[in-house]
């Protein structure tokens, strides 16, 4: 049996603490407060976002996207209630508008929180964003395409909406939503949509909100 020196020893374990222990100087990096924005967005601005991306980077971290998955898996691991924002006194436009979008955010369901943070501030594919969320990638047009209506529609709450319904919706919205993320659609499919849209009042309403929503959720925050 072969005897390693206990100084060897000594060094061997300093390397695992290492590579285990939180890495918090990751935060201070545009990807690290990309995470904890994330992680508010999903779990709700009372999370402690920092702490759920400690966690989740707490091991060596190979690549962005193994980041990104890493982050939204913990954020499912806590599974903790989404607490909106209580009413505040009157703030400035710019504060009133940012609580806007934060509750209309928080009256989502998860999922849909999920997916509009992985594509509206990650701009992640379709297909990476089903790796993340462990899915299908033709199920996130259909997805964000809801996600992105129902914001719309916390945001424009009380609004109503007159324009018949249409019997192609499902259709309509998954090319619509594959169109705006850049993600393919085939020649067949575009002439049907850019024809459709032209006939459809209702499908045309659904655009302008889907893009609305998407262009304001983007703007969230951001400077």
């Amino acid at each position: 049996m072969k005897v390693v020196p206990e100084q060897q020893l000594r060094v061997k374990d300093q390397r695992v603490r290492h590579v285990r222990r939180p890495r918090p100087e990751l935060l201070d990096t545009p990807l690290g407060m990309d995470l904890v924005e994330l992680a508010e967005r999903i779990l709700g601005p009372e999370a402690v976002g920092t702490d759920v991306v400690v966690a989740a980077l707490k091991d060596t971290v190979q690549s962005r996207m193994q980041a990104i998955s890493r982050t939204v898996s913990e954020c499912r691991r806590r599974d903790v209630q989404f607490r909106p924002l209580k009413p505040s006194a009157p703030a400035a436009l710019a504060q009133a508008v940012e609580t806007e979008l934060a509750r209309a955010n928080a009256a989502l369901a998860y999922d849909q929180r999920e997916v509009l943070g992985l594509a509206e501030m990650f701009r992640l594919c379709y297909r990476d964003i089903a790796g993340v969320m462990r899915t299908e990638p033709a199920y996130i047009s259909t997805l964000l395409a809801q996600a992105r209506l129902d914001l719309a529609g916390h945001l424009h709450a009380g609004a109503e909406d007159t324009t018949p319904e249409c019997a192609e919706r499902h259709r309509a919205l998954d090319l619509l939503a594959r169109r705006q993320d850049a993600e393919p659609v085939s020649e067949a499919d575009q002439a049907w949509i850019l024809a459709h849209m032209t006939a459809c009042p209702s499908c045309a309403g659904a655009h302008a909100q889907m893009l609305e929503a998407s262009l304001r959720y983007r703007a969230w925050s951001r400077p």
